[in-house]
């Protein structure tokens, strides 16, 4: 819980330039110091010295109208982003007897006290691929049409708020079909940066492995735009398995 501080400054409230203030404050205290060394021998000096110091002090109030300020501050909290993949993906199995989506409910169900003890430190947000969860949105089947992670991840980066985003918690299959994708067999720099310029720390949670389900897919094909009839046709395709030998 953000705990508020106090604490107390001392303050000048004279509204004179800072040059002028402090060469007549030195002049006081010269003059002052000066008063005080000639009356040091006298036989009551002492009584003497002492009026002097008073009123070269009640000079420098007047100068410099010091002031006690109290200042109060009180931490800003965070913002903990949740995204929450409800594509359509996970509806998949994850295991023999729980889909994709039951597992992270799952999760998150069981890390119901550490988000509670959280929320004391962050303003809890969650997120779906597509926007902001709201209400019972959690428990509806999920029915995105596509997962692309780095375009949600952006999203909420740039989600204007009160509070700056702090942490980002990503619970997905991985089963992207963004940019993601694009750059699997490309090299992994570009997207770093990419992900390096949201600013803040990024946390996944895997809820199905990456052979959970096996699968097939054309992920590139080369082939002419026109061929001959009778006349054999070459073409090159790239095939992306998962789960298969």
């Amino acid at each position: 819980m953000a705990v508020p501080h106090s604490d107390w400054l001392l303050v000048s409230l004279s509204t004179l330039p800072r040059l002028w203030l402090g060469s007549a404050c030195i002049a006081v205290v010269a003059a002052t110091v000066l008063v005080l060394w000639r009356y040091w021998r006298l036989p009551q000096g002492g009584s003497l010295m002492l009026l002097r110091a008073l009123g070269g002090l009640w000079l420098l109030g007047f100068l410099l109208e010091p002031a006690l300020l109290r200042r109060t501050t009180t931490p800003q909290k965070t913002r903990l982003a949740i995204i929450l993949d409800r594509s359509k993906s996970m509806q998949l199995p994850a295991s023999a007897t729980r889909s994709r989506i039951e597992v992270a409910r799952s999760l998150l169900k069981e890390a119901a006290p550490v988000l509670q003890r959280l929320s004391e430190r962050f303003v809890l947000e969650w997120h779906d691929l597509d926007g902001p969860l709201v209400g019972a949105a959690l428990q509806q089947p999920p029915e995105g049409k596509q997962t692309d992670l780095l375009a949600a991840l952006q999203r909420v980066a740039q989600t204007a708020a009160p509070q700056p985003l702090g942490a980002v918690l990503l619970l997905s299959d991985g089963a992207d079909h963004g940019e993601l994708q694009a750059t699997e067999n490309q090299s992994a720099a570009p997207l770093q940066r990419r992900l390096q310029a949201l600013g803040v720390p990024v946390n996944t949670v895997a809820v199905a492995a990456a052979n959970a389900v096996p699968d097939a897919a054309i992920t590139k094909l080369d082939v002419a735009a026109f061929a001959y009839v009778h006349n054999s046709l070459a073409l090159e395709a790239s095939l992306r398995l998962q789960g298969l030998p």
